[in-house]
This record gives structure tokens, sequence and C-alpha cells, in this order.
């Protein structure tokens, strides 16, 4: 299985990241980048376009590949790939919506350890906040 997750920043200057709260299944609660799994015959930033207009209403354009991780499972014990991509937002900032009812909001360096995220999604936003600074 493989698994997209969109990268995207409030503005240029990538300090602050957009995240969204789980609202279903065994991570609800959980923050983490929007995203989901790739469907056959899609290619990887395809499946990240879908899945970011399926969740929350805007397109967004995928850029470089950012970060993989070799996971397992923790349910089903099965093998997958978690690929974090940068993306730009197609769509005005104000055109977001939680379609599934989750909770978003931008995320920087201030204010990140007071949520409660999936561990890569964690990984993923410390590095990023650490690029900002150099």
């Amino acid at each position: 299985m493989k698994v997209v997750a969109a990268v995207f920043s409030e503005d240029n200057k990538l300090q602050r990241f957009f995240v969204q709260q789980r609202v279903k299944g065994s991570l609800a609660g959980k923050w983490e980048f929007p995203g989901g799994k790739v469907e056959e015959g899609e290619s990887l930033k395809q499946a990240l376009a879908r899945e970011i207009f399926e969740e929350l209403g805007v397109s967004v354009l995928p850029g470089k590949l950012l970060r993989t991780f070799q996971k397992i499972h923790y349910i089903t014990k099965e093998p997958y790939e978690l690929f974090f991509f940068q993306c730009w937002l197609a769509s005005r900032m104000s055109d977001l919506i939680g379609k599934d009812g989750q909770v978003f909001k931008f995320v920087g360096a201030n204010d990140f350890m007071t949520l409660d995220f999936i561990n890569e999604d964690l990984v993923m936003l410390q590095d990023m906040l650490i690029r900002a600074t150099r």
C-alpha cells in the first residue's frame, strides 16, 4: 500500500504549515498532514491531488518529494510506504473546508508541540520547521 501526504504552508516563508485533525478510525483526534491512499492506476501526485480535493475541497499542485517512510501498519501488520510532497495551493485559502468535519489549522514552531500528532507527521513537521530556519 502507498499513502501520500501534502505539506503546504500559509505563505512562501515556510514557517506555518497546514495540518488537520483526524475524525475517523483508530487515530481519530490525532493531527496530520492531509492525504490518503493511492488507488490502483494513480500516480503518487494524482492521488495526492484527488485526496486533497476530496478532503478539503481545494486543488493543490504537488511538487517535489520531501521524505518517504517505510512502515508496518500497526493493525494489519502489512508494509506500506508514506510519501510526503511539498505542495502549493491552487485555490484560495478561504476555500478550504473540512469535508469530513475535520478541524484544520496552520501551525508553526511556537504551537506545534501542543498538538497530538501522528509520529511520522510530527517528524515531517519538525524537518520543515528546521529547514525554514536555515
